[in-house]
């Protein structure tokens, strides 16, 4: 258990920094674009009480029902107690009126890993696991060019055990979305970019793939897309320490 609590929050964290970049590069929730990439408990807390306080009056307003269910997702992943079923609630409440938005599924299927992490009995932890990944899955399959959708399940891939085969998934997502970057380019910031060169760095040195000149290669690209951002940082310590 304390394997999968342990991958599952480093996966996500992986990737926070890109989600966060991409929102701020196309604004796609204004206002309050930091909500995707946001880890910070206290901030976290503050978004969800000023969300609350409109759905006291607005119980179905959909912004606030998909801003504080993704808070509280956040809050789960960063190890807040008993915090997970709240977003499970949430969340579920807001694709019941809005079906059609494939960031609230995703995040719907990445709640039922966190609720598979939580989990007492395996078989439990087994359906919750499996029953998250075909709603990413679902959610991929209906936006594929969603940059945030394709983000959250290649995070949530990467840091699942390896027991359940994930990984590729976390490989296919980065490569379609650097794809993506040369057909839209305006949307993917160089720190974005960087995050996704770290990340199929982290992918080919993991997974007992041990890949370290494709490793290293991908690392060295995210130095040299944006040295100052948290992953350009991250890839130099990276080629410090796996020196070839």
């Amino acid at each position: 258990m304390n394997k999968i609590v342990r991958l599952v929050w480093k996966g996500r964290i992986i990737l926070s920094v890109g989600v966060l970049c991409y929102l701020l590069a196309t604004g796609s929730v204004r206002g309050e674009v930091n909500i995707h990439g946001l880890m910070d408990a206290k901030k976290l807390q503050e978004i969800i009480r000023a969300k609350e306080d409109i759905l006291k009056t607005q119980p179905e307003d959909i912004k606030s029902l998909k801003i504080s269910g993704i808070a509280y997702h956040n809050l789960s992943v960063i190890g807040k107690k008993g915090i997970c079923e709240k977003a499970f609630s949430v969340l579920t409440k807001a694709y019941e009126i809005a079906p059609q938005d494939d960031e609230i599924l995703v995040y719907l299927g990445s709640v039922h890993t966190l609720l598979g992490r939580d989990a007492v009995f395996p078989l439990t932890r087994l359906y919750e696991v499996n029953k998250g990944c075909r709603l990413m899955d679902k959610a991929v399959s209906k936006s594929p060019d969603n940059i945030a959708v394709r983000l959250t399940r290649a995070n949530n891939s990467l840091g699942l055990p390896s027991f359940f085969n994930r990984a590729g998934y976390a490989e296919k997502d980065l490569f379609y979305l650097l794809q993506l970057s040369k057909k839209r380019p305006n949307e993917f910031p160089p720190e974005l970019l960087a995050t996704i060169y770290y990340t199929l760095g982290e992918y080919y040195k993991g997974e007992g793939k041990g890949q370290w000149d494709t490793a290293r290669k991908y690392w060295n690209k995210a130095v040299e897309v944006a040295p100052e951002s948290e992953n350009g940082i991250a890839a130099q310590k990276r080629l410090e320490v796996y020196k070839p």
